[in-house]
């Protein structure tokens, strides 16, 4: 009929309700209570079905039979059977929700172990990282910020911030700082001082340079002028500005002219000195091209590899004057 569902298909083989029990997890007590009721139900059944067959007879005695089969179904035995029918259920529903109970109870116990390990674990974590990092800034002697900051002021040449050490820091890494800009402020101030000296003795020097009478040239490994003081640009006529950079033999007439840089040379191949360190007589040249006699004293003031030298020069047109008056005398 229309509205009506067909029965169910079966497909593939029966289970046994014993091991359809077992594949369920059901125990062996659940699993008693299930078969119980199924052969209560089986003989409640056959009850019925004796009942149906009686209630169906036909003859003489067909009344006798129905009455019997009123009897099966109305009686204190078919009532019996129907409750011994729900009381394994009953149990056994029973015996599913202690089971339930008991699994849910277990899944909340390992659930609160879990959770219990999860908080250890997460404690043991903490005070893990804790004493490392109590650990770690005992040996730094500070958060690593603050030795990161120092190191970094420290490889940048500042060191204004003055890092304290108490007892409990003698062998951290912050000691060492310590130790190293207790150093570095030495080398600092002993640099300091040699750099008032080095100024205190150029600036004195500079002064006996520019406030000599005598004329002072200085010269590099090529022979090129360097330095030349106030005497030198009164006794040769040309500013200092004017000479910087050129060959020191614009200041000589020919041959000394062409033979200056041999010299030089000669010294620095042999060691023989022909000028370097001795005074001697020689011809000076001003700027206008006119020669004068002068006495020429070449010091050696090259440091390591950096050759240079300084000439003393001093005017001695005057005394020249004077010896060949006295020649003439004689």
């Amino acid at each position: 009929m229309a509205g009506v569902l067909p029965p169910p298909q079966e497909s593939g083989e029966g289970v046994p309700l014993l091991a359809l029990g077992h594949q369920l997890g059901f125990t062996e007590e659940e699993i008693n209570d299930l078969i119980t009721a199924k052969n209560n139900a089986d003989a409640l059944t056959r009850m019925e079905f004796e009942a149906m067959t009686l209630f169906e007879s036909v003859g003489p005695d067909a009344e006798a039979k129905r009455a019997k089969a009123r009897l099966l179904v109305f009686g204190d035995n078919y009532y019996q059977a129907k409750s011994q029918i729900m009381q394994p259920i009953n149990t056994f529903y029973h015996l599913i929700d202690e089971h339930t109970l008991t699994a849910v109870n277990h899944a909340v116990e390992i659930a609160n172990l879990y959770r219990l390990v999860f908080i250890a674990t997460v404690l043991f974590t903490i005070a893990f990282l804790w004493r490392s990092y109590a650990t770690l800034k005992k040996k730094l002697g500070g958060t690593a910020q603050e030795v990161h900051q120092l190191i970094s002021g420290i490889s940048h040449g500042d060191l204004s911030t003055i890092i304290t050490v108490t007892s409990d820091m003698e062998n951290s890494v912050m000691a060492g700082l310590s130790k190293m800009q207790a150093i570095l402020l030495a080398h600092e101030d002993e640099r300091d001082r040699t750099a008032r000296v080095i100024k205190k003795q150029l600036a004195r020097m500079q002064a006996l340079f520019n406030t000599n009478a005598l004329g002072i040239v200085a010269i590099d490994k090529s022979y090129k002028i360097e330095e030349f003081n106030s005497a030198s640009e009164a006794l040769f006529g040309y500013t200092k500005a004017e000479v910087i950079g050129w060959n020191v033999n614009i200041l000589m007439p020919e041959p000394y002219h062409s033979e200056h840089d041999s010299y030089i040379d000669h010294y620095i191949k042999t060691g023989e000195k022909k000028i370097i360190g001795l005074g001697r007589d020689v011809i000076g040249k001003h700027k206008d091209g006119t020669s004068f006699p002068m006495h020429l004293l070449v010091g050696d003031a090259s440091v390591e590899d950096e050759h240079s030298y300084i000439g003393f020069v001093q005017d001695i047109t005057e005394r020249k004057r004077l010896e060949a008056s006295l020649w003439e005398r004689l």
